[in-house]
């Protein structure tokens, strides 16, 4: 038998007006629209609703995230998008560690251009090291500055980092922000899926991503569609595969003397690139 929630459609939009009312702040009428059509089963934490998009919203200060908390305390969704949101620094900390104590994304998408500066890349940063339930991250269609790729870059050192995914795509991520994320990286054991599509990657990126694959074995896919790493940089990647080929022995399920070997059961890298 269903359960009833706690909370109505009806009420949340209640709560969520009055929230708004009493941080002094209009409600977002995009907020409200998904309000009413969340499943009723998604309110007060029985199954995730499928997503929450912050499209265009204005989340500079933290009054509109703040009345955001109306929601979040009572719903988790699969996917939270902030797509061209105008989001500073104070918008950014109190809507990152909300997310994380909420636990209330598995997706973060972040896409356009952004305001806050290392206070909210400081955000990020906690939230992907303490949060149980985010596991992809997705950063595209703004760059990444060369200041804030180092705070990004720390959490994903952390033995406490669970993201599963990491895209980074239209992020003008070549040069000194990559080698960030490459060393970082490299002694990450969580993520196995890596996009790098459209960075204008050059050989010499590349080069520094075979470093980074001779080292790290867990990443499954690499994406490094539409860059300019011509054939010189697949070589270094493609060196860097044989060497780890090469010092990776097989698992025990994997050894031929193993009643479970399977000639194909080896971790295979997939690669994409598109030049």
């Amino acid at each position: 038998m269903p359960t009833v929630p706690s909370t109505t459609r009806g009420q949340l939009t209640a709560e969520y007006l009055e929230s708004c009312r009493r941080h002094n702040t209009p409600p977002i009428d995009t907020v409200l629209q998904q309000i009413r059509e969340l499943p009723e089963n998604s309110i007060g934490g029985g199954n995730r609703a499928p997503r929450l998009s912050l499209a265009e919203c204005t989340l500079s200060g933290s009054a509109a995230v703040d009345a955001l908390e109306a929601l979040l305390r009572r719903v988790q969704f699969r996917r939270i998008k902030v797509d061209h949101a105008s989001i500073d620094d104070e918008g950014a900390e109190a809507l990152f560690d909300m997310i994380e104590y909420y636990e209330s994304a598995m997706v973060l998408c972040l896409s356009g251009p952004r305001q806050f500066g290392v206070r909210g890349w400081q955000a990020v940063s906690r939230m992907i090291k303490k949060s149980a339930e985010l596991s992809e991250l997705e950063i595209s269609e703004s760059g990444l500055e060369a200041s804030h790729a180092p705070v990004l870059a720390r959490s994903l050192r952390q033995l406490t980092c669970r993201l599963r995914s990491l895209c980074l795509q239209r992020a003008a991520l070549c040069g000194e922000p990559l080698l960030c994320l490459v060393i970082a990286l490299k002694s990450n054991s969580s993520i196995r899926e890596l996009r790098l599509g459209d960075n204008r990657l050059t050989a010499s990126d590349a080069a520094q991503l075979g470093s980074l694959l001779r080292l790290n074995t867990t990443i499954h896919l690499l994406d490094l569609s539409n860059n300019q790493i011509q054939d010189t940089g697949a070589g270094h990647i493609v060196d860097a595969l044989v060497e780890q080929a090469a010092q990776t022995p097989p698992s025990v399920a994997t050894s031929p003397i193993s009643p479970h070997h399977c000639p194909c059961s080896y971790t295979l890298l997939y690669l994409v690139f598109i030049f």
